[in-house]
């Protein structure tokens, strides 16, 4: 029983055995696999901790350098900061430096500007204190050279021997040299103070030109110096500007020329630089083969009272203003003026002005009346606030037959017309207080009670420019006369306003009558046409040399040369034209310039009006 239940146990027994034999193997087997792989995964740390301590000591290395870099670009920014430092506060302390020298030449600045202005200030208080002094001065030595040249007028119609006419005839051509002086002093303070005023009227500029040399054609026949005239055929018939300063200009370089030229040729030149549809610009030239400029002296040469040679003066006369006006002339025309000489070989003078362009030349001015001899023993009131030039007009006016009460100031003058009535007032226009033109105002408005209010009156100033007489008449006087005055002019005067006027409605037409003149020639209607034709060729050309003469202040031609018109305008029966010319003697022998060229575009004009109305 038992052998068979141990032969049933062991079969089973033994193979739990191999089972656990197997078992065991797989153990053994796996364990030595397992401390194959531990061996291999310990190299494989040995080998990573050995890779890893590497890369450590690596880093290390690196870190270190990095440490040590990073120490060195503290320490260099550290030098780096304290150079800064350094740069900024030595930076902080130019800027400070430099701050306050610029704070320090800001106020200086400062103070130089206001200095500046100051100056500039004073400058045109000065400049308008001079031109108001010079204004005043000449005003002041008009005033005592009018009696000088009255007096002496009044003295040369006494009966005296030859000696004392002599004598006296000096005083008067003195005087009337001293007036030309003044006035052309005169002239450059107007241009200096600012004070020029530019006609614009159509003229010819060959025209100008032709009578300009037409002028001093016989002075430079007297020298045996030839006067050419070159380049008008080119000119443009007609441009719109200033005549009167441009010939004043030319003549001046004209006059030069020939003064300082003993022989050979003095040239004048003229071109278009540039034509449009809105200016016209003119190039003028005087070239001549006189005495010539010293290099060191031209650039001066165009200063005030400035001559190439202090000896000029002494050997041509003349107050070197010439030239300074030309030049100021020439700037105000738009221009500019200059020159090129050597000395002893001629100079030749140049300058440039713009004009308007012009369909036709003419001229601007105002009809003057008609006169007729007024009537006798007349009570005239002079209104005049120097005591000598009161003894002079009264002198004239009893040459004349007339009788006259004076008063010393406007406000007299309002008092004694309120309170008497007169036939005539001579007033003058520049006096302390109230000055003529308040006066004559006053009175139209009625403030002297309606009481001489029509009373003709006639104004006399030593001012004798255009405006000055267009001033006076807007003023409500009647009529100018300009300072010194004569008797002839004093009676022409009167006999301008105390003419019978027509009406406002009459029409009498033109001036001049051709009927006239054929009346006068017993019906002869082609002998009157041919003595008209003569009379206005005649009188044109003569007035071209006159508007020469008086701009170069030669008005002992002028005087002749009027003398001559009158007789031609009397002649041909143009009685404006006469008037005219007997005034422009007057104003040449009393030397004023202005007045005169005023007069001679006033017969200019009438010239015209009479081709006009025939």
């Amino acid at each position: 029983m038992e052998g068979n239940g141990m032969r049933e146990i062991a079969p089973n027994l033994l193979d739990s055995c191999e089972r656990i034999v197997a078992a065991v193997t797989d153990v053994r087997n796996t364990v030595n696999q397992s401390a194959d792989d531990i061996v291999a995964a310990m190299d494989a740390a040995r080998e990573q901790i050995l890779r890893d301590e590497q890369q450590r000591q690596a880093d290390e290395a690196r870190l270190r350098a990095l440490n040590e870099q990073l120490g060195a670009e503290i320490a260099e920014k550290r030098s780096a900061e304290q150079e800064l430092r350094a740069l900024n506060e030595t930076l902080e302390k130019r800027v400070a430096q430099r701050t306050e020298q610029l704070r320090r030449t800001n106020e200086e600045l400062s103070r130089t500007i206001d200095q500046a202005n100051r100056l500039v200030f004073e400058a045109r208080n000065a400049t308008r204190a001079k031109s108001a002094f010079i204004a005043h001065i000449t005003h002041e030595l008009r005033t005592p050279l009018n009696a000088v040249i009255g007096m002496s007028e009044l003295l040369l119609d006494m009966e005296l021997g030859a000696e004392q006419r002599e004598t006296a005839g000096i005083i008067s051509g003195s005087a009337r040299s001293l007036l030309g002086v003044i006035n052309e002093v005169l002239d450059f303070s107007k241009i200096e103070a600012g004070k020029l005023d530019l006609e614009t009227a159509p003229f010819s500029p060959a025209g100008v030109l032709r009578g300009v040399v037409d002028t001093f054609t016989f002075q430079a026949r007297e020298k045996d110096v030839a006067l050419a005239l070159e380049g008008v055929d080119a000119l443009p018939p007609a441009v719109a500007g200033d005549a009167g300063r441009l010939r004043q200009i030319l003549v001046n370089l004209v006059g030069n020329a020939i003064k300082f030229t003993a022989e050979g040729v003095v040239t004048v030149q003229a071109e278009v630089l540039a034509a449009s549809a809105a200016e016209v610009d003119l190039r003028f030239e005087v070239t001549d083969t006189g005495v010539g400029i010293p290099a060191d002296r031209q650039a001066r040469l165009f200063d005030a009272f400035v001559q190439a040679d202090p000896a000029t003066a002494r050997n041509y006369g003349g107050t070197g203003l010439g030239l300074t006006i030309s030049r100021q002339l020439v700037e105000a025309m738009g221009g500019e003026m200059g020159l090129s000489s050597a000395e002893g070989r001629g100079s030749r003078f140049w300058f440039t002005a713009r004009f308007a362009p012009a369909a036709a030349a003419g001229a601007e001015s105002a009809p003057t009346a008609a006169m007729r001899r007024p009537g006798r023993n007349l009570r005239i009131l002079l209104v005049e606030d120097n005591k000598v030039n009161q003894k002079v007009a009264v002198g004239m006016l009893k040459k004349l037959g007339h009788g006259a009460v004076c008063a010393d100031s406007g406000t007299d003058a309002l008092r004694m017309l309120a309170d008497e009535d007169y036939d005539l007032v001579f007033m003058d226009v520049q006096m302390p207080g109230m000055g003529g033109l308040e006066v004559v105002q006053r009175l139209r408005a009625g403030d002297g009670g309606g009481r001489n209010r029509a009373v003709p009156i006639i104004a006399m100033t030593a001012h004798a420019t255009r405006q000055d007489r267009r001033a006076c008449l807007d003023a409500g006087m009647d009529d100018y006369v300009a300072k010194p005055v004569s008797t002839q002019r004093i009676e022409e005067a009167m006999a301008r306003v105390l003419s019978p006027r027509p009406s406002a409605d009459r029409d009498d037409g033109p001036a001049f009558r051709l009927d006239r003149l054929v009346a006068r020639l017993d019906g002869d209607v082609a002998l009157a046409g041919e003595v008209l034709d003569v009379f206005l060729a005649d009188t044109a050309q003569r007035l071209k040399a006159v508007m020469g003469a008086a701009l170069n202040y030669d008005f002992d031609f002028v005087n002749e040369a009027a003398a001559a018109i009158e007789g031609g305008a009397a002649n041909a029966m143009a009685e404006i034209v006469t008037n005219l010319a007997r005034e422009l003697q007057q104003a040449a022998i009393a030397r004023q310039q202005e007045y005169a060229v005023s007069l001679i575009g006033e017969i200019e004009a009438e010239l015209e009006r009479i081709r006009q109305a025939v």
